[in-house]
């Protein structure tokens, strides 16, 4: 396995928390409806056509209201979340998880 799998395959399992969801998604290319992706957890939330922009500043806003929740905040977040993943991009090791489809 290369060092681009195993980074794919380490994002995908980050980003995609239902190992069957993944799996149907990698494996069998598995197209969502909105309804679907809302029930199997892919996504937060549903909009109408032309409404995705103002439906992710609504939720933005309410996952940050009443905290003060910056760029600095948000780059921690990432940085935990995705350490295996720069790890093996710094090192071109294998990253201590891996998704076992």
């Amino acid at each position: 396995m290369c060092v681009c799998d195993m980074l794919y395959s380490y994002i995908s399992s980050c980003k995609i928390g239902s190992r069957s969801c993944r799996r149907d998604a990698i494996l069998f290319g598995k197209r969502y409806t909105a309804e679907e992706a809302l029930d199997s957890e892919l996504v937060d939330r549903v909009c109408e056509k032309g409404q995705v922009v103002e439906a992710a500043v609504r939720l933005g806003e309410e996952v940050t209201a009443g905290k003060e929740f910056g760029r600095s905040i948000l780059q921690i977040l990432k940085e935990d979340l995705y350490a295996d993943a720069v790890r093996l991009l710094k090192k071109n090791e294998p990253p201590k998880s891996q998704s076992k489809l």
